[in-house]
């Protein structure tokens, strides 16, 4: 410009011209991955992305060739291809975060890796040959011990690092052409790798009802018929062998209805594996705990009770045992209250000490997650559907503003693509937009939860509608985990969610007591929430102030609007019930999705990268995928470096 302004004043003819920047996606249409990927084909593209991604564990922003390349590539996977691309990815994140990967993986690394190993055994050479009379036979005995472990355990390094994913991007370059023939070499990687490929097993996770099962035309069950209805009916779970997993495989849940009646969420997907079977007995120790102090304090409050009523009440209680005893002449009258006496004794200390216990190591809010938090398995069909959304949500980011616009949407996209012009589906739509848009991020997390815990408790499952219903019950929850057991995860999102929480628990043990619901039974107590009518145009909080922060009824509300979209379906297409039920589903399936993925892009990436030392979490895989379809903040470049050159005339 310094120049510009002096040939200026030099009244020379000067402009300055702009090169146009180059095509934005100059590969486009080209082939960028073979049509199966091997193995070794998954791990070099993960090597090749968490070089580029890596960055974004600290807040880096990426150019437009970046986000065009991984949006390319990642439109033409497979959602099962996708996934072991990421789970690779986050392993080599988290070795490279957690471990000395980096540093090993070199031939410095390796030198010193074995000039270590050759150390101890040389000590042990040393150390056998020489005169050891002086010594005491235990000390010699723990030196043997010490240096015999110190091998073992750097062989067992040695072998993890022989078998490490990084080991193998190093020992084969990735193809200069995807269509490359595969070497002899690359068939045996391939080969050892196939021990850590991601294995799947079929669950059948739906039996019809007799009914439904009568429903069908028997005349029509031929071959073809009954393998559409099993692949219906079945979805394949994630199951990797636990010692060459690369992360859990797990994802969590956190009921808020059956945490007010204090029962543990079941798993859907139950693998009888030593690992749950264990971790089931450990609850069920820990709830031992439970029953004694409550049945402690039961016996404790009937006591105090007697005594405050009077001796009356004692005599009247002492002459009851003494009348039994009378007429059953095998009753002895002392034996009889010996036995009360200490059944009192002894409930009331266990309970006593095990409250003592979890007071004296604080550990109260680690006792109530693993007694009302289970584990269940990914399903395969589960990720497709969270692939598909993030893939169909990728086509609308044509540059970063458009990408950050799509990535903030919290379900109001998937219910402003509820069919239908007409003015009732009009109404319908903006009075299930209300749910997302004019609510708080947490708010609208409690309310689709309750709303979908009490359809799924009061609508039963039908073999068009269970996939979709169980996927939104397993996101439902799974959300809800998050928010109260991974509070660090998701502070950026969650607001005062912990509160609403315990507003809407104390709320809903308030209705359940006034109706008498004594029982655990959740579809009971779904049902009674679900009969509650609200006033025409009024709201909870017009019925019971602002002061409490619960939500409970107005997941009701949701319900019943929702159950009104499903009835309008029906009467508008002419569909069956079972079709306007499976539509219901697939509305409310989509806006979880929609929900998991705004949380994914708006929670911390250190967060995301914390959880990689605790075995992964889905959310940040789906952070992850998000960024590679270029949906977030991190593409904020739509232009490359200014290109300009300076012209002067004659």
């Amino acid at each position: 410009m310094e120049e510009y302004a002096a040939k200026k004043l030099m009244k020379m003819p000067t402009q300055i011209i702009k090169i146009e920047e180059p095509e934005k996606d100059p590969k486009a249409g080209a082939k960028v991955k073979p049509y199966d990927l091997t193995e070794l084909n998954i791990l070099q593209y993960a090597y090749k992305y968490f070089n580029i991604f890596k960055g974004l564990v600290v807040d880096l922003i990426f150019t437009f060739q970046q986000r065009a390349e991984s949006k390319r590539f990642f439109s033409e996977l497979k959602p099962d291809e996708a996934l072991r691309i990421l789970e690779v990815e986050l392993n080599f994140i988290y070795e490279a975060l957690y471990t000395k990967a980096e540093i090993l993986h070199n031939w410095i690394g390796v030198i010193f890796r074995f000039i270590a190993l050759g150390c101890l055994i040389a000590a042990l050479r040393i150390f056998q040959y020489k005169d050891k009379k002086d010594y005491g036979r235990f000390d010699v005995g723990l030196t043997y011990a010490l240096l015999i472990g110190g091998i073992a355990l750097d062989c067992i390094s040695l072998i993890m690092f022989c078998l490490s994913d990084w080991t193998f991007v190093r020992l084969r370059k990735m193809k200069d052409e995807v269509d490359d023939p595969d070497t002899k070499l690359d068939n045996f990687l391939n080969w050892i790798l196939g021990a850590r490929g991601l294995k799947t097993e079929k669950y059948k996770c739906f039996k019809p009802s007799k009914d439904e099962d009568n429903k069908v035309n028997w005349f029509d069950k031929d071959e073809d018929v009954e393998k559409d209805r099993t692949d219906k009916t079945c979805h394949e779970v994630l199951d990797t062998f636990f010692m060459v997993r690369r992360w859990s495989e797990y994802v969590h849940a956190h009921n808020l209805l059956e945490y007010c009646r204090s029962i543990t969420p079941k798993r859907i997907h139950h693998t009888k594996g030593f690992i749950h079977m264990s971790f089931d007995w450990f609850i069920k120790v820990f709830r031992i705990g439970v029953v004694f102090e409550a049945i402690g304090k039961a016996i404790a409050f009937c006591f105090h009770s007697i005594k405050q009523a009077g001796h009356n009440v004692y005599k009247w209680f002492d002459n009851k045992i003494s009348v039994l005893c009378k007429n059953r002449k095998w009753l002895k009258e002392d034996y009889i209250r010996s036995w009360i006496y200490w059944t009192f004794v002894i409930f009331h200390l266990l309970g006593y000490l095990t409250r003592k216990f979890m007071d004296f190591f604080g550990i109260q809010a680690q006792f109530e997650e693993i007694i009302y938090t289970s584990s269940d398995r990914v399903t395969l069909d589960l990720w497709e559907h969270i692939f598909g959304e993030v893939l169909k949500k990728s086509r609308f980011a044509d540059d970063s503003e458009s990408a950050m616009r799509v990535s903030s949407a919290r379900g109001d996209w998937s219910l402003r693509d509820i069919q239908g012009e007409d003015r009732e589906t009009e109404k319908k739509r903006e009075r299930l937009l209300r749910y997302v848009m004019e609510m708080d991020y947490d708010q609208s997390l409690l309310v689709w939860h309750i709303a979908t815990e009490l359809l799924y408790q009061s609508e039963p499952a039908t073999e068009e509608s269970h996939s979709d219903r169980e996927f939104s019950k397993i996101l439902s929850d799974y959300m809800m985990y998050l928010m109260m057991m991974q509070p660090t995860l998701m502070s950026a999102v969650v607001g005062i969610g912990k509160i609403r929480f315990r507003d809407t628990c104390e709320e809903a043990k308030r209705f359940f007591k006034r109706r008498h619901i004594e029982s655990r039974d959740i579809k009971k107590a779904s049902e009674a929430i679900l009969s509650v009518t609200a006033p025409a145009k009024a709201e909870p909080i017009d019925v019971k102030g602002d002061r409490s922060k619960s939500v409970l009824f107005d997941g009701s509300m949701l319900a019943k609007e929702l159950k009104g979209l499903k009835e309008l379906q029906e009467l508008k297409d002419g569909l069956k019930e079972v079709k306007g039920e499976a539509y219901m589903w697939e509305v409310v399936n989509k806006v979880w999705a929609e929900l998991l993925c705004y949380a994914a892009t708006k929670c911390g990436a250190i967060e995301h990268a914390a959880q990689l030392s605790k075995g992964g979490e889905l959310i940040s895989f789906v952070w992850l995928l998000m960024a590679h379809f270029g949906l977030g903040d991190q593409f904020q470049i739509n232009q490359g470096d200014a290109r300009a050159k300076l012209v002067i005339g004659k």
